[in-house]
């Protein structure tokens, strides 16, 4: 894992303070060193965390007699593969680097035909000197952030916000950004918190051509459903296991997430069969029962063999920690696990730079319970012919499903705060359907749970699962690695039947719990899905004693907010949900003045 940054130049000739002032902002990504690629009007970075080839895997790479330059945020899981293919067509490589195959792999193949064979996590950069022009594309899922800045003059990219903030100064809010904020606790699709700011979708790659001085984007993938596929519990173990061995790659030491749920437990397991070495493991217990998982967890660590460590998150904790997780978000998002994966990845640091985590099973699969009301459905039916109805209709491409009289997202996904929150906040006058900017498109042969799916990968896991495992890991220097999100298991995963992935009796992730079955005990594989629940109401009204409501909410009365409504809302011990995600927003934008 590393941090990317670059500013580009129509005319001007640009100083390197300004490159390091953006690699600055993200030394916990790269804490290892940085490395650079500079012309006149052209400043390229990064910041490095070193977990392949330690010795040789310094950025930029180089390829066709430097013609073509290489730089990456993540890892290419596949590259020794895709070396000896290389190796083959008569590259000479001088290192073991995954980052050195973009350079040469580009050279060979294209970008399109490299982007088609990587498996990894990445946001990457090459720079083609002969054609003049700067290739960027971030991954399938959105693993790695990917943020940009255009106008006729400059363009500037990073793997965070501030970064370009630092530079071209204070960025104005985007208030869209905040509705769409209070309504789901998250920023969807391209916008960012910032006016005038963007993200590059995942599945996206932008070509910016040096001498027009101007860019377009491309999709470069789309999940789809196959028919084609082959349905079973074999296929899915050498599917995941074949994963694995890839994010298993690294010079470094790996661990594993292990909550003791059925996700991460079949990633431990697996992996501890790959493994030449005794894995470790990492959990996080609470004092209160009704949370705790933790007795999982040790029982499957002891299964394994592996060396487990046990961390506990309390009250305490919570009130030391919250400003120092908001401390390492460019964007706010109000998921209440920010803070507990924040801490266990902070413990884990202290034992392995790289650990795999369960992220992405619950979309994939069909995880979530209400999914359950599309199982059945047809192209004709229900949500799909809602979403094909809406996408005939002439609106801009990217505008989504949202179901605002049953406060959903197109999966059913609840969201945090409804339309009549959003109006009693802001302005009881505000069009309804302003806020509709979620990134979403149709996928052909899909069945309405597939729809959902769809909904749910595009939002909820690339804008806030993904984002806060990669936000709270680089945020104390570890790479977390997602299994689940190999392209070959996500579309056997996703193309599975209706009947393969929610039971009869309103279960998900039937095949996954299958898998299971192979290895653990049914009582174990079949109690009631938990999740990450935390006692989060006491927690808040502790944190809000000692401070004066209107005084301490002064920052989101900057931004417009009602806080008369506000406060109703804080009243009403069954609004936990927006009531954090207020906080987080509120500490957020304090602490974003304080940066700049």
């Amino acid at each position: 894992m590393c941090g990317i940054a670059g500013y580009l130049s129509k005319t001007e000739k640009l100083q390197e303070d300004a490159l390091d002032t953006m690699l600055n902002t993200m030394i916990l990504r790269g804490p290892d060193g940085d490395g650079r690629y500079i012309e006149d009007n052209i400043l390229l970075g990064m910041r490095r965390l070193s977990i392949i080839d330690i010795e040789h895997g310094w950025q930029p790479f180089y390829a066709n007699n430097g013609q073509v330059v290489a730089f990456q945020n993540g890892e290419i899981y596949n590259y020794p593969q895709l070396q000896k293919e290389l190796i083959q067509l008569g590259h000479n490589f001088v290192s073991n680097s995954d980052t050195e195959i973009l350079a040469h792999g580009y050279f060979a193949w294209g970008i399109e035909k490299l982007l088609e064979k990587l498996d990894g996590m990445f946001a990457i950069v090459i720079y083609d000197k002969v054609s003049q022009k700067i290739h960027f594309a971030r991954d399938r899922f959105g693993e790695k952030p990917f943020y940009y800045f255009y106008d006729e003059q400059k363009f500037l990219y990073s793997s965070n916000t501030f970064a370009i903030n630092k530079v071209l100064g204070d960025f104005s809010i985007n208030q869209e950004a905040i509705y769409d904020y209070v309504l789901t606790h998250f920023i969807s699709g391209e916008k960012t918190i910032f006016n005038g700011m963007k993200k590059l979708l995942p599945g996206h790659r932008l070509e910016f051509n040096l001498k027009d001085f101007d860019y377009k984007i491309n999709q470069y993938y789309q999940l789809t459903s196959s028919k084609t596929q082959k349905y079973s519990v074999d296929a899915l173990e050498t599917a995941l296991t074949d994963s694995l061995k890839g994010r298993l790659l690294a010079d470094v030491p790996v661990g594993v997430f292990l909550s003791g749920g059925l996700d991460s437990s079949i990633i431990a397991v697996l992996a501890s069969k790959i493994s030449t070495v005794p894995l470790e493991t990492f959990s996080m217990g609470f004092d209160d029962a009704k949370c705790d998982e933790s007795v999982y967890s040790k029982l499957v660590a002891k299964q394994i063999g592996s060396q487990h460590h046990h961390f506990y998150f309390d009250s305490s904790s919570f009130q030391r920690l919250l400003p120092e997780v908001i401390k390492v978000m460019d964007e706010p998002i109000g998921d209440q696990a920010i803070l507990p994966t924040f801490w266990l990845s902070h413990e884990s640091r202290k034992h392995v730079k790289v650990v795999l985590s369960g992220e992405g099973a619950d979309e994939i699969f069909g995880g979530y319970g209400y999914y359950n009301k599309y199982v059945g459905d047809t192209p004709n039916n229900s949500i799909v012919t809602k979403l094909v109805n809406y996408f005939t209709k002439p609106k801009p491409l990217l505008q989504p499903y949202v179901d605002y009289q049953s406060n959903e997202l197109g999966s059913g996904f609840p969201l945090v705060a409804s339309m009549h929150d959003l109006h009693n906040l802001f302005n009881p006058t505000l069009p309804r359907l302003d806020y509709q900017q979620y990134c979403y498109y149709p996928v052909q042969n899909s069945t309405s749970v597939q729809f959902a799916q769809s909904v749910d990968i595009q939002t909820w896991l690339a804008n806030d699962l993904l984002v806060k495992l990669d936000r709270m890991s680089s945020g104390v220097s570890l790479e977390g690695r997602c299994p689940y999100l190999s392209r070959t298991v996500v579309e056997l995963a996703y193309s599975l039947p209706d009947n393969l992935k929610i039971d009869k009796n309103g279960g998900g992730k039937l095949l996954l719990k299958q898998l299971g079955e192979k290895y653990f005990a049914k009582d174990f594989i079949y109690r009631k899905k938990q999740g990450f629940v935390l006692p989060m109401e006491q927690w808040i009204e502790e944190w809000m004693q000692s401070r004066n409501f209107n005084e301490y909410f002064i920052h989101l009365n900057n931004i417009g907010m009602n806080l008369n409504y506000l406060q109703t809302v804080f009243l009403d011990k069954g609004r936990v949900r927006m009531q954090f995600s207020m906080l987080v927003l509120n500490e957020w934008l304090a602490n974003y003045k304080k940066c700049l």
